[in-house]
């Protein structure tokens, strides 16, 4: 009978400790990788800012492409003109940034793209506007 429980407690043991190591585990993968990564629903919609000069907007769609209005200036140098049209999108996350995605434009060389981070899940900015004017999905 002495036997028998030594042999259960070490196996409960075993057990609680293999679980333990993998609650750990996957605390610390989560932290090295930093956020979850985001999905397509936690980006589509029509994202709209207000700055000093401007009102903006960028229609985010599940389809990978998106149409901007008034948006922060695409192409190096960026000299204030602002952007209205169409563009494309992949999920990208800035170094140092929270998760987001990246936007490229038609016909335009691959310097003219722009960075769009995500601040919980219902803010966002481009992290190459020098407004630096937050968005908020409608």
């Amino acid at each position: 009978m002495r036997d028998y429980r030594r042999k259960k407690f070490a196996r409960v043991s075993v057990l609680l400790g293999v679980m333990l190591v993998a609650i750990v585990s996957a605390y610390f993968i989560f932290l090295s990788t930093g956020r979850p990564p985001l999905d397509v629903s936690d980006v589509t919609g029509v994202w709209w800012a207000e700055g000093k000069d401007r009102v903006s907007s960028v229609s985010i769609r599940d389809d990978g492409t998106a149409v901007f209005d008034n948006a922060p200036p695409v192409c190096p140098p960026r000299d204030g003109e602002y952007y209205s049209g169409p563009a494309s999108w992949d999920f990208y996350t800035v170094p140092d940034e929270s998760p987001g995605i990246l936007f490229r434009f038609p016909g335009m060389s691959d310097e003219c793209r722009l960075s769009f981070s995500l601040v919980g899940q219902e803010e966002a900015f481009f992290t190459e506007d020098p407004n630096s004017i937050g968005y908020l999905r409608d």
